[in-house]
């Protein structure tokens, strides 16, 4: 038997195995690399003459040649491979096969070919006596082969592929007594849980039972609890042995109370999603024998999603004593305020209030739980349980330490869930306690919180906010946190005129609040609530102070906001025009605003010097010319250039100075021949202005740069440029752009009569390119 392949010139390179007796592995060895798949060489097939070969009267006929293998993992064997593999062709898959016959171990693992999927493509082809040889062939392998991140890959492909019993139980045998072991790995556990999730029930209850030895501990390994999830998510169907499972899971319960860990967390929740009722009895039981630990734990995301109604009355009344019994010293622990929330839920109101009272007491109250982030937790949770006498008591405690609660940032969250479940008649007496100290408050990140809460939990009654603010809102909108009051007031307060009065009472106050960033956040919210009266106002105001915001950020952006309602930007375009931004915002007005169009156009125009020293100016200009008319182009160009007297200058200026904008526009081609006309020997000297000339030349015909062309193929001229590098450079650049294509024997031609230039150092580029 011999392995041979045979290569059509049309139809690619097709492997086939020339033998009687075709098997999966009947074929001699061919010379595969033993080592793990040696990138260096990339040779497939090494030709060789046709001797002592019998090959068929067809095949010498269709001139196929013969070839041997030399590298099986070449790019283009592994091409060959998959055509082979995608023909569904039993033979010539089997003949694929054959070609990793000793080395299907590193295929599995080969991080090259992983990424092409190489061995689950193969696997998916084979029938079931190849994908069992082929087990076979890699059964002794199995674990350091899922130890690999390809390797793990490749098995959970061979599992999904795996059919019948024979197959599962070989690797039922490699993988008993080493399920943890494997479950701890980063990538053999991937393997397990695809096993779990994939094997039938009468081949993996081995799963569950090593796993239920070690659940407490699996439970908070990283890799190995998405191992007990899937065991948990994927029940087998005879009921005794899916309940030796669930029952090992409560008795490991106090081992994962006792780690406080995201992972153990996950394992309780999806435990609890399928939990029988019988079940849950046994896990509150053991919520209440560990419940010290459990409110110590951080990662208890678990008590977050348990409902109430899943716990029986005898169980929420053993809950209720072991929290009680636990929270006598009022020392609370992370987790202690989500059992209380628990509890409180289905209790009784006298339950409640024993709860409530071994909360509060004489020694703590408001202001040691609010100041205590643990402490804070609790208290939010049991302000709606507490009773009006109690709730009061909490109100002058505030009232009395209002500073120090509300400049604290577990106090605000108590102070404004207090606040919600008040009356209007004590939110009136908060008011009036928080008044002397109203400024400092809106200037503390906390304390504006809590009176941005409290200015929209009030905002229907009928509490004066006027005397509050008591003419400081300009100040208070200079300020990073006493904005976010006065934006709140405005969006959610009925009487808004004294804030209106003190923004935009007098000029002077409105420019000074219009150079402040935050101010002038104020003032663009205020404008986008105004009433029709006070936009009027308004939009006088920036029309006539339109140049002094152009001239700041914070101003421009206020300008920027008011663009589609302003009639008259006349002065504001060249300050506009440096912000990308603000460009955005003028070019996107002007489409529905054809007088803004007009004024912006003629500023930009008419300050084009100034304006093309930017970007976004340039934009601007540039947006302007698509309709502009000969005439303006004209006047432009003279503006930008001053008459001429300029353009040397702004040919060699390194910026994009706006001078190449006006290029494309075809009624100044007589001022750029004017300008360019005898100098363009000049400008080829410097880089930067031989690039505008080139742009010019590009942007136009042949008719166009004729005076370009007699300057440089002047016979008298013609030697200057061919002995200088920059002259030279230049004229090759015209004749390859402009000249090659309209006649490509013209070069040719035209240096013949200048063959005494051939040897000079720069002459001869030319000729040796042309000649």
């Amino acid at each position: 038997m011999s392995l041979i392949a045979i290569c059509g010139r049309k139809r690619g390179w097709i492997l086939s195995l020339k033998n009687n007796n075709d098997n999966l592995y009947g074929c001699p060895s061919t010379s595969i690399l033993s080592n793990r798949f040696e990138k260096k060489s990339f040779s497939f097939f090494n030709e060789f003459k046709r001797e002592n070969h019998s090959v068929s009267s067809k095949e010498t006929k269709d001139k196929k040649r013969i070839v041997s293998m030399e590298n099986l993992y070449s790019e283009e064997a592994i091409n060959v491979i998959e055509r082979k593999i995608r023909s569904k062709n039993v033979k010539l898959i089997n003949t694929a096969l054959n070609h990793f016959k000793n080395n299907l171990t590193e295929l599995t693992m080969d991080p090259q070919l992983g990424n092409r999927d190489l061995f689950g493509k193969l696997v998916k082809a084979l029938n079931e006596e190849q994908r069992y040889r082929s087990i076979r062939k890699i059964e002794s392998d199995f674990l350091t082969i899922s130890q690999d991140q390809t390797g793990s890959k490749s098995l959970q492909t061979l599992v999904e592929c795996m059919k019948t019993s024979d197959e599962f139980h070989i690797m039922e045998g490699r993988i008993k007594n080493n399920v943890v072991d494997l479950s701890k790995g980063e990538f053999s556990s991937l393997w397990v849980e695809k096993c779990i999730r994939t094997i039938p029930d009468e081949f993996k209850s081995f799963f569950y039972k090593e796993l239920s030895q070690n659940i407490g501990e699996l439970s908070h390994h990283a890799f190995a609890y998405k191992v007990i999830i899937a065991c948990i998510q994927t029940p087998l169907k005879r009921k005794e042995k899916e309940e030796v499972f669930r029952d090992a899971i409560i008795r490991s319960l106090e081992k994962i109370f006792q780690i406080d860990s995201i992972f153990g967390d996950k394992v309780i929740e999806t435990f609890l999603k399928k939990a029988k009722e019988e079940e849950i009895g046994h896990f509150i039981g053991a919520v209440c024998n560990n419940l010290p630990t459990i409110m110590k734990n951080k990662e208890t995301k678990w008590l977050d999603n348990l409902q109430p109604s899943l716990f029986s009355v005898s169980h929420l009344k053993s809950l209720r004593t072991h929290l009680l019994n636990n929270i006598e010293n009022r020392k609370f622990q992370p987790s202690t305020h989500k059992i209380i929330k628990l509890c409180l839920q289905r209790s009784s109101k006298e339950e409640q209030e024993q709860i409530v009272s071994y909360v509060l007491h004489d020694k703590v109250g408001f202001l040691e739980l609010a100041l205590c982030p643990r402490g804070s937790l609790v208290l939010m949770d049991i302000l709606y349980y507490i009773g009006e006498e109690r709730r009061r008591g909490l109100l002058e405690e505030l009232k009395a330490n209002v500073v120090e609660i509300l400049k604290d940032p577990s106090g605000e969250k108590c102070a404004s869930a207090l606040i919600e479940t008040l009356n209007e008649k004590c939110r009136v007496e908060v008011k009036d306690a928080i008044a002397p100290h109203f400024i400092s408050l809106c200037q503390n990140p906390y304390g504006s919180k809590f009176l941005c809460n409290f200015i929209k939990v009030t905002y229907m009654s009928s509490i004066k906010f006027s005397d509050l603010f008591n003419n400081e809102v300009a100040e208070l909108s200079k300020d990073e946190f006493g904005k976010n009051v006065i934006i709140e007031a405005i969006l959610w307060l009925q009487n808004k005129n004294f804030i209106f009065n003190q923004l935009f009472g007098s000029d002077n106050d409105f420019l000074s609040l219009s150079r402040n960033l935050h101010a002038s956040a104020v003032l663009e919210k205020y404008s986008s609530k105004a009433k029709s009266e006070e936009k009027s106002k308004i939009l006088k105001l920036i029309t006539d102070h339109r140049i002094e915001l152009a001239n700041d950020n914070s101003g421009e952006t206020l300008l920027n906001h008011f663009l589609p309602d302003l009639t008259d930007i006349t002065g504001c375009i060249t300050h506009l025009s440096r912000s990308a931004k603000s460009v955005e915002y003028l070019l996107k007005t002007m489409r529905d605003n054809p007088n803004l169009y007009q004024i912006a156009k003629r500023e930009s125009l008419q300050n084009s010097p100034e304006i093309c020293k930017y970007d976004s100016g340039r934009n601007l200009v540039k947006s302007f010319l698509k309709d502009m008319k000969e005439d303006e182009i004209t006047e432009a160009i003279k503006i930008l250039t001053d008459s001429g007297k300029r353009f040397g200058t702004l040919m060699i200026d390194p910026t994009q100075n706006g001078l190449d904008l006006f290029a494309k526009c075809f009624p100044l081609i007589g001022f750029w021949q004017s300008n360019l006309s005898g100098r363009i020997f000049e400008f080829s000297q410097n880089e930067n202005a031989r690039k505008r000339v080139q742009f010019f030349a590009s942007e136009s015909n042949l008719a166009e740069i004729q005076f370009i062309l007699e300057e440089i193929f002047d016979s008298h001229k013609f030697p200057i440029w061919a002995t200088n590098a920059n002259g030279i450079e230049f004229v090759t650049w015209i004749v390859e752009n402009k000249l090659k294509k309209e006649n490509p024997k013209f070069m040719k031609g035209f240096l013949s009569h200048f063959t005494h230039l051939r040897f000079l150092p720069h002459a001869s580029r030319l000729f040796n390119k042309y000649c």
